[in-house]
């Protein structure tokens, strides 16, 4: 396999080609020839040295999501077949997605939604699987209502589609320059005479910096609050987070209905030069909208 990775750690211009002879496929997993690979916070994290306790051995090949047809699967899976198109979301491994093939568990992996090109799932991966995540954890049903902190985040714009679709009602805790902050129902301005109204859960998809005091008096006593760190949580359960494979199945759901769609802000080409661009817009932009890098047929 080839693909664009790191020898040693540092800034965009430590970016490489790297080659390694493909692994046989195990058992249990699937070799994708990549069409497109998200962008994601961990792989400017990961080159610039900034997760170390991942302790994974350098030479690597970047990037962890991605979306691509099936080429060999090991024989222990049955629910897919060469040729099929899939999208995934994997951990961090010395064969990344930035490159013309990878192998990855068959338990990562998903069939494409079928009204998605190659990079719009690839898109759609990190910031819907986290906003579909929060729903579980905050064991989100039908008529609940969830007050959202950060509306425009990525994971933000994927939690207010997924919301909608589950029936329940969204609160949006916004600021303006006469009042310290404002809550917004379901579209519509909440007169601050209606302070009665009070949430069963609060989703922070912020992590820092957030005015997430001030949204506490709109919630009630028993209310859960689920606060993100960077698209991540901060104490998901275990259940929760490895869900990955239900949560793409989730999401093709949604996707091929129609309630959920990608925001896609910068498609770069699947090599050097362009994955540069990617991973200064993805450390130092503020896009509204995902980040892919694509194979050019």
């Amino acid at each position: 396999m080839k693909g664009i990775g790191i020898h040693q750690y540092g800034d965009i211009y430590q970016l490489r080609e790297i080659e390694f002879v493909t692994p046989p496929v195990g058992d249990d997993e699937i070799l994708i020839q990549i069409k497109a690979s998200g962008v994601l916070e961990s792989d400017w994290q990961f080159r610039a040295g900034k997760r170390l306790r991942d302790n994974l051995p350098l030479p690597i090949i970047l990037g962890s999501s991605g979306a691509g047809i099936i080429k060999a699967i090991g024989k222990g899976v049955s629910q897919f077949k060469e040729g099929d198109k899939v999208f995934f979301q994997t951990t961090i491994s010395t064969y990344g997605t930035y490159a013309n093939e990878t192998i990855v568990p068959s338990s990562d992996v998903c069939l494409m939604p079928h009204n998605l090109t190659f990079i719009e799932s690839a898109s759609l991966l990190e910031s819907s699987i986290a906003a579909w995540q929060a729903t579980v954890e905050g064991r989100v049903r039908e008529g609940s209502y969830v007050l959202i902190l950060g509306s425009q985040t990525n994971v933000g714009l994927m939690l207010i589609q997924i919301l909608k679709a589950m029936g329940t009602v969204i609160g949006v805790l916004t600021e303006d320059a006469k009042q310290k902050d404002v809550i917004y129902i379901n579209g519509d301005r909440l007169d601050p005479i209606h302070e009665q109204w009070r949430f069963d859960l609060l989703i922070d998809t912020i992590g820092h910096s957030s005015p997430i005091f001030s949204a506490l008096r709109w919630l009630k006593p028993e209310a859960k609050v689920i606060k993100f760190a960077k698209s991540r949580f901060q104490g998901v359960d275990k259940e929760c987070l490895y869900s990955i494979n239900k949560g793409l199945e989730q999401i093709k759901q949604l996707v091929e209905k129609g309630d959920l769609a990608p925001v896609l802000a910068h498609v770069y080409p699947l090599n050097i030069e362009g994955i540069q661009k990617a991973h200064i817009k993805k450390q130092y932009g503020r896009c509204q909208g995902e980040i892919v890098v694509c194979h050019r047929d």
